[in-house]
């Protein structure tokens, strides 16, 4: 697809999405505050959003004034809501630009490999609930990592070593439903100090299936007990949510059924859909344990680079796709599915009421406060080693099975480490083979796909920017031209007149400087305006939660304070785990 040679405006207001939220939002807050005893409603932060969402990308709520110096052509760049849940825009953004910062400021050279929990139903929904559960599930989750890795290390011959780890906390499900579970990445190696006391790498041998196996029940055991000890008290019942609306909301799309779109019905575009479903992908490297799954499945070697970048892209990705969510003749909202619904043959797509896909949103925005990106260990800003940990040097050292098990003094300057050949066979040999398929994947999303770097009129643009170094230099905020040059290699500061420069001259937000400005070129001067709340019907019965027909949630067992260690089977190829892995939504 060849570049355009001129930035064009999006124009969210012509976006389904905005359609939805628009029409629907004050009906959708009134509602809210019916559903609940005291008539709050939903928190401040779910009305800030959505009215964010409607501001953002609108020319006549502000907007970057990009003027060519030779020309004296202009464009307008209208500013964004900076909201980090409705709006795929500035999701998308963030997206980019904490992959950017991980793989230019943070990650050393090393293999990477992506650990993905996910948790049964009890304790999804508590870890929904409450964001102090959900912290605990992690640091339990990342501890049992931590110490497989240091033994790992204590079997090739060293001693004290360091642990680090990046966490995408997921809040979303591929049918927008509320699933938390974690997307960790970890290094295939551990930090040793050298001689000037700085990291060193050791790296690491790749992940058995029967360790994997243990590793699973391990944190099924401590994150049970978690559990249980949240709960004591409470009897049978978790813990509720301070936000009684969300609280509704979420027991809500939890316990009715999802509305199915079988394939064979034709969507507005006239399409069945059924073309662009690709086939499931057989999953390698996962265990599944009482409910708990773990896989770790996905690889990235230590010069690959743009691999990483993308698998941190993907981590950090918003909780839904705009391109797959559109708006049918009735009224309904169609969600397409990355890939066919496992339990149900030939599904590939969900459609809910305009109020009812609201309130899934509204569950998915991360309330203030809560971090969607997390750094462990070595990669922790309070870390010693932080500062240096990119300068880490990556060695090759002699195979391990020359090295005898006795532990190095601390005065040895320890050096990389590979598996050695006997190891490699033992290991599953999955973990490397999806590299190339990765790769392959990545070259077919577009969205995610870094292109070769061409300028608009054809030369080839300098390398990608990379974050500003120097003292103080601590943010990871990129400029908007250079972020479109990095993710699209578009370069929006060449005029697409006659190629000369272009600067951005003035931010204009006074509300009649922009009326004046926008009139004089035609455009509208205000943001479209808001449908206001349609009538409820007063005698509409309450949702009923406790409906017997409804399929019962089986709970964790009720074990003691140290449960016995479950019994639990490897399952290579499960195609009903829900986002378990990398090829998942």
């Amino acid at each position: 697809m060849p570049l355009p040679r001129s930035y064009r405006r999006r124009e969210p207001e012509k976006s389904a999405l905005y359609a939805l939220v628009r029409d629907h939002l004050e009906t959708f807050l009134e509602e809210g505050q019916r559903r609940t005893e005291h008539g709050f409603g939903y928190p401040a932060f779910v009305e800030k959003e959505f009215r964010g969402f409607l501001r953002c990308g609108i020319v006549s709520e502000g907007f970057a004034r990009v003027r060519c110096g030779q020309c004296g052509h202009e464009l307008f760049v209208a500013l964004s809501c900076k909201r980090r849940g409705a709006c795929p825009s500035c999701s998308a953004r963030r997206t980019a630009e904490t992959a950017v910062f991980l793989v230019d400021r943070l990650l050393p050279e090393a293999p990477y490999r992506q650990w993905v929990l996910t948790v049964p139903f009890p304790v999804r929904m508590l870890m929904a609930r409450d964001k102090t559960f959900l912290s605990a599930v992690l640091l339990a989750f990342l501890r049992v990592l931590f110490a497989y890795q240091r033994r790992q290390a204590h079997l090739l011959g060293f001693g004290k070593v360091k642990t680090g780890s990046v966490t995408f906390v997921q809040r979303a499900g591929s049918a927008v439903n509320p699933h938390p579970h974690f997307h960790s990445l970890l290094p295939d190696a551990v930090f040793a100090a050298d001689d000037d006391g700085g990291p060193c790498l050791i790296v690491l041998p790749a992940p058995t299936v029967e360790e994997l196996l243990k590793l699973t029940r391990k944190i099924a055991q401590r994150v049970t007990r978690l559990y249980h000890d949240r709960c004591e008290g409470q009897g049978d019942v978790a813990p509720g949510s301070s936000e009684p609306a969300l609280e509704v909301a979420l027991e809500e799309a939890t316990r009715t059924p999802l509305p199915l779109f079988p394939s064979s019905q034709q969507g507005e575009d006239g399409s069945s859909g059924q073309d662009a479903v690709r086939p499931t992908k057989a999953r390698s490297l996962s265990a599944r344990v009482d409910g708990f799954s773990l896989h770790a499945g996905t690889h990235v070697r230590a010069d690959d680079r743009e691999g990483l970048e993308y698998l941190c892209r993907y981590g950090a990705r918003g909780p839904f796709s705009l391109e797959r969510l559109s708006l049918l003749p009735d009224g309904r909202v169609r969600y397409a599915l990355r890939r066919p619904w496992p339990t149900a043959q030939g599904v590939t797509s969900l459609t809910f009421e305009p109020l009812a896909f609201l309130r899934r949103l509204a569950l998915l925005i991360p309330p203030p406060y809560q971090h969607l990106v997390r750094y462990h260990g070595i990669f922790g800003p309070n870390s010693r080693w932080h500062p240096r940990v990119p300068e880490s040097r990556f060695e090759v050292a002699p195979d391990p099975a020359e090295v005898t098990d006795a532990i190095p003094p601390s005065s040895a300057t320890p050096v990389t480490r590979e598996p050695s050949s006997e190891r490699r066979e033992q290991a599953p040999g999955e973990g490397r083979e999806q590299v190339p398929e990765l790769a392959a994947h990545r070259r077919g999303a577009s969205s995610s796909v870094k292109p070769p770097s061409l300028a608009p009129s054809g030369e080839a643009l300098a390398e990608p920017p990379a974050l500003k170094e120097g003292p103080g230099s601590n943010s990871r905020y990129i400029p908007w031209a250079d972020l479109l040059r990095r993710v699209f290699a578009f370069e929006v500061l060449v005029c697409g007149r006659c190629s000369g420069p272009m600067t951005v001259i003035s931010y204009l937000t006074d509300p009649k400087v922009l009326e004046k400005i926008l009139t004089h070129l035609g455009l509208p001067t205000c943001a479209p305006a808001t449908a206001p709340a349609r009538c409820l019907d007063a005698d509409a019965p309450e949702l009923d939660f406790e409906d017997p027909t409804d399929p019962p949630v089986r709970p964790l067992p009720t074990a003691a304070r140290s449960p016995p260690e479950p019994k639990g089977q490897v399952d290579v190829d499960d195609p009903t785990d829900d986002d378990g892995g990398f090829w998942g939504a």
